[in-house]
């Protein structure tokens, strides 16, 4: 797909201008560093897991992500999202657990050190969200 079709595809959904808005929203309170100290603005985006989370499938559904082969675990991951958020509980194993790091490691598993035990749905979104823009 190309930039142009991708752009089409989402004006299908969303107007580009609302868009820019949401984007400049987004620029002003997520941090530019990818440090671990940043886990406060990450505990307070999780906080708002129930406004985006009609969006997800949305998302999934309107937009033909592909990828390089080095974004192809980060695409697999973010098309799996709307199968996951219906859920109760899901577990690290159904993750990709390469792709949370920093901050989000404590936010994400039960077990960050070993990435083992149950997930918070709401911050793997948001960590699966935020890949592409790494």
């Amino acid at each position: 797909m190309s930039m142009t079709d991708a752009w089409s595809a989402i004006e299908e959904v969303v107007p580009r201008d609302r868009l820019v808005d949401a984007l400049a929203v987004i620029a002003a309170v997520v941090p530019t560093d990818d440090g671990d100290d940043d886990a406060e603005w990450r505990r307070e985006l999780v906080d708002r897991y129930s406004t985006v989370r009609g969006f997800i499938e949305l998302l999934v559904d309107a937009v033909d992500f592909g990828a390089v082969e080095a974004w192809a675990e980060a695409v697999a991951a973010l098309k799996q999202l709307p199968a996951l958020i219906g859920r109760k509980k899901v577990d690290a194993a159904e993750v990709a657990r390469d792709l949370v790091t920093g901050s989000c490691r404590w936010l994400v598993f039960a077990d960050p050190v070993n990435r083992l035990g149950a997930v918070d749905k709401a911050a793997h979104t948001f960590c699966v969200l935020e890949r592409p823009h790494r």
